[in-house]
């Protein structure tokens, strides 16, 4: 969602599942109800990768999370 301090949120639900960020872009948008950020993060395997996907999905600002291959 498009809303104050989404970004900080998103970002400390990626550290605090113990992932690094290494690249944040955000995409303009049209639309004032969502917006589209996009985050390279170093994990340590697909079950890291999981649990941090899962710990995104539990904030209530994110709408949807999905993996795209680098």
């Amino acid at each position: 969602k498009n809303s104050k301090g989404v970004l900080a949120k998103v970002a400390s639900s990626i550290t605090s599942a113990d992932a690094n960020i290494v690249q944040v872009a955000m995409e303009d948008s049209f639309s004032e109800a969502a917006a589209t950020i996009r985050f390279g993060i170093q994990v340590k395997d697909r079950v890291h990768l999981a649990r941090v996907m899962r710990s995104l999905r539990g904030n209530s600002e994110v709408v949807r999370v999905t993996r795209t291959k680098s």
